[in-house]
């Protein structure tokens, strides 16, 4: 793909609220509709198994099982971004981790909050849904227990992937 940032990020933001997001990757704050991103360089390479419920989870189905006492202020979002920034490890954060979709989806989709449960159960230091759905993630402190929880959860015929998070290193003057 060719062009500057910016008309990447235009065009982008056309296609869709977060697509500007996967033009540079990495971790990111997104405000406005998602498409105005902040970047943070995290220094943890910390290690994540996804995993995806057998029953997909449409994006505008996901929107409308959202009802006014799901959402948040944002307040622990914010202070997430802000700690991650400062480089705080992101396995001493978990309790500022928090997705308004999860609670939605795992009512009208127990298969995720199952696969959430097992992910905890294999070691996670936090499991959740990623976005609106489907995919299901864990965090974990130990490479081998994460590798071992993707093949336990793939031999039971669910799609795994046990990586690490990507790290997104800001070029100067960009943001």
């Amino acid at each position: 793909m060719h062009g500057t940032g910016a008309e990447l990020g235009a065009i982008a933001a056309r296609i869709g609220s977060d697509v500007a997001f996967f033009i540079r990757g990495g971790t990111a704050f997104g405000s406005g509709r998602g498409e105005q991103l902040t970047h943070a360089a995290l220094r943890h390479a910390t290690r994540v198994v996804l995993a995806m419920p057998r029953t997909g989870i449409g994006t505008s189905h996901a929107y409308g099982l959202l009802t006014p006492d799901d959402y948040s202020d944002g307040t622990l979002t914010e202070e997430l971004f802000g700690h991650l920034g400062a480089g705080q490890d992101p396995l001493d954060l978990v309790d500022l981790m928090t997705n308004d979709f999860q609670a939605p989806i795992e009512r009208h989709y127990p298969e995720a909050a199952l696969l959430r449960l097992r992910l905890e159960e294999c070691g996670a230091a936090r499991a959740m849904l990623s976005g609106s759905g489907s995919c299901v993630f864990g965090l974990f402190a130990d490479a081998g227990v994460a590798d071992d929880c993707a093949r336990e959860l793939g031999a039971t015929g669910y799609w795994t992937c046990s990586t690490k998070m990507l790290h997104f290193m800001p070029s100067a003057g960009r943001q």
